[in-house]
């Protein structure tokens, strides 16, 4: 007798970054050196191997300018950031699957969340919503991602290699609830792949315009202060005013 199909995950997350990806990266590796280079110069400062960065001396943080200056090898690999670099802007968005509604979308959004289902066979690129782009945010609407091919609003695939029809139960759950309700973006009927949409608005009228249209398969259990982040840098036009980005995301028990 097969095995039975493990059971789809209840609960998803999404760890959002707002701001330029590229600047914070760059100084978290700046930290990270810095760390590294205490440690390799840690006789030379007069600390242990373990000191952090940012609890040296000032006479010690001189010195590590000193010397990280007059080593060609360690100041060819960039600079250091000797105090630990701010939190970026955003936070966990956790959302609270309808998995029995919605077993196919459910299935789909959870592997994209773990990347567990590899490569597009069609466009090679991982089928995963990390380091992809929340492209679309309109101000006091919708919030839009997970276009994990071309990262413009334009792409997207899903594990079963192109858009799957909408399930009837998720047509008709609708938007009832409000803010953090959790649906698939489309292009029309039955083209759901991986392009998702999270609500901003407890706006009855702009609310049930969507009715029908959209197959709602979650909602938002933790981090409504996230979603506020998230409509203070939307727009009218829908174009966010920074960066925005999936950073990490998965399932949760």
């Amino acid at each position: 007798m097969a095995p039975l199909p493990a059971a789809t995950p209840s609960r998803a997350f999404l760890d959002v970054r707002i701001g330029n990806p590229a600047a914070q990266v760059a100084e978290e590796e700046a930290y990270t050196r810095a760390v590294a280079f205490v440690k390799a110069k840690c006789s030379a400062l007069g600390v242990d191997t373990q000191t952090a960065p940012e609890n040296l001396e000032e006479w010690q943080r001189d010195m590590v300018s000193e010397l990280h200056e007059a080593d060609p090898i360690w100041s060819a690999k960039g600079k250091l950031r000797l105090t630990p670099p701010p939190t970026p802007p955003g936070g966990r968005l956790v959302f609270q699957l309808h998995t029995k509604a919605c077993p196919k979308t459910t299935l789909n959004f959870t592997s994209l969340c773990t990347g567990a289902s590899g490569l597009s066979k069609t466009t090679k690129k991982p089928l995963h919503f990390a380091r992809t782009p929340i492209h679309r945010i309109v101000k006091g609407y919708i919030a839009q991602g997970g276009d994990i091919t071309r990262h413009d609003g334009s792409g997207g695939d899903s594990i079963f290699s192109g858009a799957f029809n909408d399930e009837k139960e998720g047509l008709k759950t609708g938007f009832a609830k409000g803010r953090g309700v959790l649906a698939m973006a489309n292009s029309g009927k039955n083209s759901n792949t991986s392009q998702w949409f999270v609500t901003l608005t407890d706006n009855a009228d702009q609310l049930k315009k969507m009715e029908g249209k959209y197959v709602v398969f979650g909602e938002l259990v933790e981090g409504f202060e996230v979603l506020d982040a998230l409509n203070n840098v939307g727009t009218d036009s829908g174009n966010p005013n920074t960066p925005v980005m999936v950073w990490e995301c998965g399932v949760l028990p």
